[in-house]
């Protein structure tokens, strides 16, 4: 399997994430969900 390396901004606060694998990438989504969630209730 290729490692692959990404990046991600965040837009608001122009913070960098480094993905290094796919298992951060799924832990980033799985953040990003609750986030959604969240301020949807609000």
């Amino acid at each position: 399997m290729k490692k692959i390396r990404s990046r991600v901004v965040e837009p608001e606060t122009n913070e960098i994430t480094i993905i290094n694998n796919s298992e951060e990438l799924h832990e980033l989504f799985d953040d990003l969900k609750k986030r959604v969630k969240r301020n949807k209730n609000s």
